[in-house]
């Protein structure tokens, strides 16, 4: 919890920021109420009174748009103009949403919620620190697997969207645990009378990633109530990596030095062009290090120009050459004697078996999805003891089917020198060479091109419903009490090897002594019926990715999971006025809340057993939680109509939370907006909250999955230590050599923990407002710095790896996590399970600007919405990382929207800027890395709209990324904290993946 002297200094700085103010406006003139943020729709003429409403922040009702809390308000006018079709790219379009959202383009990695989900990150601070909130109530998460912990925002159709409400502070102690970075209140259209149809449609000017949405809907208004209903449809074409010129194939940098000028080469020395690098194949990793299969080599001459001296004439090995440098012959002299494993030598770009060339043509950058909505509301007004009552429902439903091809994957099981029967393995070619014994093994490299189906399907229904009541009692004291259910019900289906069947067909082989044939052992065929042998070292396999029908048969299976999320709530509170002031009436809220929520996610019996071959797996994921709450939230008007002070209110608010997994724990926030003159206000709030652990990091079964080998910290070492760092003291007293290499991918094991503690935080915000009436503007700076203390997070691989063997003698606690080093001096695995281990900060400045004038022609409206970060970091054992300013977090970050009305047509002009960054540059021993491209530069997208509206429809035309800008390439190899790098650039950080893009839109009502 924070403590109260760091809440006393909180509140020190809020009255002297106030102090500061109140000289600056002593000249100002009559005042009038401030925005929230100048970003208020204003389509419509004032009404002579305004009605009472609650914005996000609070739940005390207003008679205008004023609040302490900055809010950002998007409409649905403003993101249809912009061409948005999606909710989610409405919300990620937003300053306020930093870091690297989750997007579509994540679909091959583990991410919350499971591929296809979307998520939004508020400040940067992760999707599970936002909550969101349709309509002022909490919404289910929904996904597939055991990660499932956010809202997916496919599960709410734009369509029926009035606006979003994004509450830019932490707010735990008015909506509970969660709201720690800020809160997302999206806001469904208000009662419909007849019907209403609209169409929307997207598409590249390559005329691909197309994407549509129909939706109907019929409302009927009645004397004491009305009830709508509305259905939607949408469908998503995928779009292939190869229909893009700047990521049809993955542009890395070289890990050699090619021309020997010290600088790890992007390009082909003899073209000049960039290399293409997909995964390589068609080799088998050997004692004598990689070899190259050639099948000319079936007769090995001299004067085969692949001929190798050591490989084909030292040991009279066919097939195999050692790789080629530059397209020539192999450079090493040959060996007589062996020796220990040499390191693996350079890599080359000849021949394209070397190279995965057929990937990008199926691998998705957008993948094929269809949605399926139903939407309802209803209400009924009646009169109940004394004054006026509503009983109202809320109902949505969803489904979404995606289909995801992810790509092509290496298959490069471990082939051993002797079978069972401790014969020679008669599926090694390397037994009947004249390699010494020890030195036969071998590892081939395949394609899966006709071995695994490389989509993923995932099929996910989900429904949230809500029933209440809502009213009013004499004396002007109002109440609103509802329940509400979430369920989501979602499978996901692929295509894996099983990892028994693979050591079965490969290594548990012998040769029938009656007929000859090669076939499973007896064993093997008790444990496995029907298993059959698999030779790996065939043309077909090795370059082809082929394997026999029978042999597929036996290896693979069709795999499926299945995961149910459901979430009960039951909330209820009281508002009006407690007492009269001089100023005004002083409100509050009084009110109670219960959650309980579940997960259960079953993944395959084989996934459960850790039996996939190369593949993530995990086990049963299934829990339980619920929490009891009691919340009041108090607000009296200080100052009216004083000189220097046309109005002060302050705002306290105060909640007790009980989790049975984490215990209880209180939060509060006090806010103060301050209306000076009608030129110049403040605002501030300052406040705690806190985060219990989610059901997935309490709950999560081990998932297993794969690091690069070349995340150990002891390759070659040598080259990057020296005797005395611990480092190289680690390494060498395991008995590893400088030059060690670790032939093999590590094993990383992810699971939840039951002695996690809560994340605690505390938001502090201030912000002054201009409103120079005579000028048509107005200015909101608003100040933010939220603070989150022991962060439940998984600790990386490399992080803890590094972090091990970078301590003296072992001594960091996370070499517990580190498991021993096998028979081959591979690390056996890593730990990475979720822990309480350090502390975020985001601290920056929001400035939004309006600009609203009515000329004789028309009206002009210019809006801008900008963020500059001033810090954004993370503390790991008392080591920060600072991320402002780097990859995914840019220090400026901006949106305007330039619109003007004339009769019945609107034109608008959006742009969207994201702010250079930068990388900390990796520099390899031995090079200067000069073409490793480690900085984005200022990127700025233009999108133009145009819409006509008569009295019964409208239609709008938008071009989206007018110029067709591609996103800043940035080189993979290059080490980065705050976003990963995929398809060649930063997806899902503000830059534009899909090129010019056309969007219409039209609507009926009748």
């Amino acid at each position: 919890m924070v403590t109260f002297s760091l809440a006393r200094k909180r509140l020190a700085a809020l009255v002297f920021g106030l102090a500061l103010a109140v000289p600056f406006a002593a000249a100002q003139q009559t005042p009038t109420p401030s925005e929230p943020t100048p970003t208020v729709e204003k389509d419509e003429p004032e009404a002579a009174e305004v009605a009472e409403v609650v914005i996000t922040g609070s739940r005390i009702r207003r008679t205008e748009f004023t609040s302490a809390s900055p809010v950002t308000i998007i409409t649905a006018e403003r993101s249809a103009l912009a061409g948005l079709i999606s909710t989610e790219e409405i919300l990620r379009g937003s300053t306020a949403a930093a870091g690297q959202q989750v997007t579509d383009a994540f679909s091959g990695f583990i991410t919350d919620g499971g591929p296809g989900a979307n998520s939004i990150s508020l400040r940067g601070l992760g999707a599970q620190r936002t909550l969101v909130l349709v309509n002022g109530k909490r919404w289910s998460p929904s996904g597939i697997q055991g990660r499932t912990n956010t809202v997916d925002f496919t599960a709410i159709p734009s369509s029926t969207i009035s606006r979003i409400e994004i509450l830019k502070d932490g707010a735990s102690s008015v909506y509970g645990a969660d709201a720690v970075a800020g809160v997302i209140n999206i806001i469904t259209k208000e009662s419909l009378d007849g019907f209403q149809l609209n169409v929307q449609t997207s598409t590249s000017d390559e005329l691909d990633g197309s994407r549509y949405s129909f939706d109907g809907s019929f409302g009927q208004v009645f004397d004491r109530g009305s009830f709508s209903i509305s259905a939607n449809y949408a469908e998503q074409q995928n779009l292939t990596r190869t229909s893009r010129d700047w990521l049809s194939c993955d542009r890395d940098p070289r890990i050699t030095d090619q021309d020997g000028d010290g600088v790890i080469d992007n390009t082909d020395p003899f073209t000049g062009e960039p290399l293409c690098l997909g995964f390589i194949y068609g080799l088998a990793n050997t004692a004598l290090g990689f070899l190259r299969y050639e099948p000319s080599l079936a007769t090995p001459t001299p004067a085969n120009r692949y001929f190798d001296p050591r490989v084909n004439g030292v040991f009279g090995i066919p097939f195999y050459t050692r790789l080629p440098l530059n397209g020539l012959s192999p450079i090493s002299p040959p060996a007589t004697t062996m020796s220990t494993p040499p390191l693996n030598p350079l890599f080359d770009n000849d021949g394209a078996y070397y190279n995965d060339l057929r990937s990008p043509a199926v691998e998705d950058l957008q993948p094929k999805s269809k949605l399926f909505s139903l939407t309802s509301f209803g209400q009924l007004d009646f009169d109940l003891g004394g004054g006026q009552s509503t009983a109202y429902y809320e109902a949505y439903w969803n489904s979404r089917s995606t289909d995801i091809l992810g790509g092509y994957r290496q298959f490069f099981p471990f082939v051993e020198e002797l079978g069972p029967n401790g014969a020679p393995n008669p599926l090694n070619p390397f037994n009947a060479t004249g390699l010494p014994p020890g030195f036969r093994f071998a590892q081939p490299v395949l394609p899966t091109y006709e071995i695994l189906d490389p989509s993923t399907k995932i099929d996910i229904s989900r429904y949230n419903a809500f029933a209440g009541l809502r009213g009013d009692f004499i004396g002007g004291w109002e109440y609103d009490a509802f329940i509400g259910y979430g369920r989501s019900e979602g499978s996901y289906r692929d295509q894996q090897l099983l990892d028994d069947r693979v050591e079965a067909a490969i290594n548990n082989v012998i040769v029938d002594p009656m007929s000859g044939q090669i076939r499973c052992s007896d064993a093997a065929l008790a444990a496995l019926p029907g298993c059959v042998p698999a030779n790996l070292f065939t043309r077909d396999a090795l370059l082809n990715g082929r394997l026999p029908a029978n042999v597929l048969a036996f290896l693979r299976k069709d795999t499926r999971g299945e995961t149910v999320y459901s979430g009960t709530t039951a909330s209820a509170y009281l508002t009006g006025s407690v007492f009269t002031l001089p100023a005004g009436d002083a409100k509050a809220v009084f009110g109670a809340e219960w959650r309980r929520e579940s997960i259960d996610d079953v993944p395959d019996e084989d996934a459960q057993n850790n039996n996939y071959w190369g593949f993530s797996t995990a086990g049963i994921t299934r829990g339980t939680d619920s929490v009891r709450e009691a919340f009041v939230e108090f607000e009296a008007p200080l100052l009216k109509g004083k000189k220097f002070a046309e109005s002060m209110t302050v705002n306290l608010s105060g909640r007790y939370t009980d989790y049975d997994s984490y215990g209880a724990d209180e939060t509060y926030r006090v806010s103060l907006d301050y209306v000076i003159a009608p030129l110049v206000s403040v605002r501030s709030t300052y406040g705690t909250s806190f985060r219990a652990p989610d059901l997935y990091e309490q709950f999560l079964a081990d998932q297993i999955g794969f690091v690069s080998n070349l995340s150990d910290p002891c390759v070659n070492y040598g080259n990057r230590s020296n005797p005395g760092d611990p480092l190289f003291d680690n390494c060498a007293s395991q008995g590893l050599a400088p030059d060690f290499f670790n032939p093999e991918s590590i094993v990383s094991i992810t699971g939840g923990a039951d002695d996690l503690g809560a994340e605690t935080s505390d938001a502090f915000t201030f912000g002054i407002v201009l409103k120079p009436e005579a000028l048509n503007v107005s200015l909101a700076v608003d100040y933010f710095d939220i603070s989150i203390a022991d962060t439940v997070e998984s600790p990386g691989v490399g992080f803890i790896l590094g972090t091990c063997y970078d301590s003296a003698n072992f001594s960091s606690p996370f070499c517990n996590r580190v498991g021993p080093r096998d028979a081959l001096d591979v690390l056996s695995f890593v730990d990475a399970s979720f822990v309480n281990v350090g502390r975020q900060i985001s601290r920056g400045v929001d400035i939004n600007f309006l600009f609203d004038k009515e000329f004789e022609i028309g009206r002009l409206i210019v809006d801008l919405d900008a963020t500059y970060l001033i810090e954004q970091n993370f503390e790991l054992f008392g080591e920060t990382t600072q991320l402002a300013g780097r990859w995914g977090y840019p220090r400026w970050s901006a949106q305007t929207e330039t619109r003007f009305d004339w009769r019945d047509w609107r034109l608008a002009w959006f742009m969207d800027f994201t702010g250079e960054s930068a990388e900390i540059p990796v520099r390899d021993p031995g090079t200067s890395n000069i073409d490793r491209t480690f900085r984005t530069p200022n990127t700025l997208y233009h999108a133009f709209s145009v819409r006509y509206a008569a009295a019964d429809w409208e239609i709008i035309g938008s071009v989206r990324n007018a110029f067709d800008k591609d996103p800043p390439f940035v080189s993979g190899g290059q080490n980065a904290d705050g976003a990963t790098r995929f398809f060649n650039t930063l997806p899902g950080v503000g830059y534009d993946l899909f090129g010019r893009t056309f969007v219409l839109q039209a609507s009926t009502r009748f």
